[in-house]
């Protein structure tokens, strides 16, 4: 790949309980939690999905005890699809890393203020 050419980071990812980290202004300590906590919601929300659905085929095994493999085939695989979305992913992570690649670095900060005082100092 040609140096001249950027590479683009891949997208936050989405969310349904908030702003995702794409569409917060990052320096903003109080919008950054809010993308995180919306996100950590969307992770929990999952994983309690995994629990209704190993209920469900539970439930149904407790009906369907003698030919259960074929009579639940549809709670089983939903369950063990469910559950292994939800293993692949870790918490505090997405495939690209930590939550917290989404964040300023503090270097920023330091840069963005030294350059204030020095504008008020030259005016």
């Amino acid at each position: 790949m040609p140096k001249d050419q950027e590479v683009k980071p891949k997208p936050a990812p989405p969310t349904r309980y908030g702003p995702t980290f794409d569409e917060i202004e990052r320096r903003d300590p109080v919008q950054w939690h809010a993308a995180h906590l919306a996100w950590t919601k969307e992770r929990v929300v999952q994983q309690e999905m995994v629990k209704i659905y190993r209920e469900r085929m539970a439930d149904c095994y407790a009906r369907e005890k003698e030919n259960f493999p074929q009579l639940c085939r549809k709670q089983i695989m939903d369950y063990w699809k469910s559950f292994n979305d939800w293993k692949k992913k870790e918490w505090g992570t997405t495939e690209e890393g930590s939550v917290y690649r989404f964040r300023v670095p503090i270097e920023e900060y330091y840069r963005e203020v030294e350059q204030m005082y020095e504008d008020k100092a030259s005016s």
